[in-house]
């Protein structure tokens, strides 16, 4: 798995995984109008309220709007 940093959301993009973020051990998805939160990128979701989100998601909707930082490689 690759993750690359988003200076502008201050979290990382997950590679390959549309919609997918991770920040501080947790994994975030945007699915439909709900976040999802998780420890494992592929399994065990739940629903996220906009509080519990990473300062860099939160009040986010469109993500298309989001991932507009620099850019810096961390994990494979």
């Amino acid at each position: 798995m690759e993750l690359v940093y988003d200076s502008a959301l201050g979290l990382y993009i997950v590679v390959g995984l549309p919609n997918h973020y991770y920040h501080d051990g947790y994994f975030y998805r945007l699915r439909g109008t709900l976040w999802e939160v998780s420890l494992k990128p592929k399994v065990g979701w739940a629903v996220a309220s906009d509080k519990s989100l990473p300062p860099g998601l939160q009040g986010k909707g469109n993500v298309k709007a989001m991932g507009k930082g620099k850019y810096k490689r961390a994990i494979k």
